[in-house]
């Protein structure tokens, strides 16, 4: 309680806290893969495979149980971490992947148009360059070496097509 600054009848109040907690791992952005799924107009019969589907697949995914029953509320053992992040993510990725495969999805531009001769033309470098890109991210973005070259010149590639 501030004694000093008293200018009324309350009581100005200073709370400094030092919360420590660990940092988790990012997940990583997969929004250049994941097409909007257009959950507003799905079937019932769509979200029933989605929920078969979803249930299959999160039936594949192995419980960190050694993580979970750790008694510490502060716990900061890496392995921990790891292997929590690990599960999030594939808890993520069985529902974007259940998701894609059961419910219609909505192109995320409004105004798609499509371009005559894509297909013909330059959706094979397309997908090179996107393939290329997304090892290079998960190789840790790096900036010389065989895999900067592969992504580089995939991306100049479609770029110039």
């Amino acid at each position: 309680v501030l004694h000093d600054n008293i200018i009324s009848d309350h009581f100005p109040l200073c709370i400094t806290l030092n919360v420590h907690f660990p940092t988790l791992t990012n997940l990583p952005n997969d929004s250049i893969n994941q097409k909007g799924v257009d959950w507003a107009n799905a079937t019932q019969d769509q979200l029933e495979e989605y929920a078969s589907i979803l249930n299959g697949n999160l039936s594949c995914i192995d419980v960190p149980v050694c993580a979970l029953i750790c008694r510490d509320p502060n716990c900061v053992d890496p392995s921990h971490l790891d292997v929590i992040n690990l599960y999030s993510r594939q808890i993520i990725s069985a529902m974007k992947d259940s998701a894609n495969i059961s419910i219609t999805c909505k192109h995320s531009c409004k105004n798609f148009t499509p371009v005559p001769g894509w297909n013909d033309f330059v959706k094979d470098l397309h997908s090179a360059a996107r393939e290329a890109y997304i090892l290079w991210r998960e190789m840790g973005r790096p900036r010389s070496g065989p895999i900067f070259i592969l992504m580089s010149k995939s991306r100049a590639r479609f770029k110039h097509a």
